[in-house]
């Protein structure tokens, strides 16, 4: 969702400080404390969200990096429906493990062949090849 949807307006290097060494699988509590921190302040990456608006009829999910609580937000914020959301902490391997997108490819019972994922870091690159689907990058939009 942050980097690709929209950019949330959080202190990484604060929470990076904060955080330390832990995996950030140890960390999602402090994760949301940060994210929440400045919700409303969000900016929103048109492209993305035209695309997103443009394909409103067929099966859309997330598979975010952020948490539960941040996405929800911002979905509600503006106004988007999706069929499945998957966020840190839905998963027990975040990415570039695959497993957010095998979960949404099984849940709503969809081809890898028909699947795009949209993502904005080399993880994220990473995550889709791992999973066999079709990634196309933000900067490429």
């Amino acid at each position: 969702m942050d980097g690709t949807i929209v950019y949330l307006d959080v202190d990484w290097i604060a929470f990076k400080d904060e955080k330390g060494n832990k995996d950030i699988m140890e960390c999602l509590d402090l994760l949301e404390r940060y994210e929440l921190k400045n919700i409303d302040n969000f900016k929103i990456n048109d492209k993305v969200l035209g695309i997103v608006k443009k394909l409103e009829n067929k099966k859309l999910a997330i598979f975010s990096k952020n948490t539960r609580m941040a996405v929800e937000k911002v979905l509600e914020k503006l106004k988007l429906n999706f069929n499945m959301v998957v966020t840190i902490n839905d998963i027990e391997k975040p990415k570039p493990d695959p497993e957010g997108i095998e979960k949404i490819i099984k849940e709503l019972k969809i081809s890898k062949e028909k699947t795009v994922y949209i993502g904005d870091r080399n993880i994220d690159k990473i995550a889709g090849d791992r999973a066999g689907v079709k990634t196309i990058m933000v900067n490429e939009l």
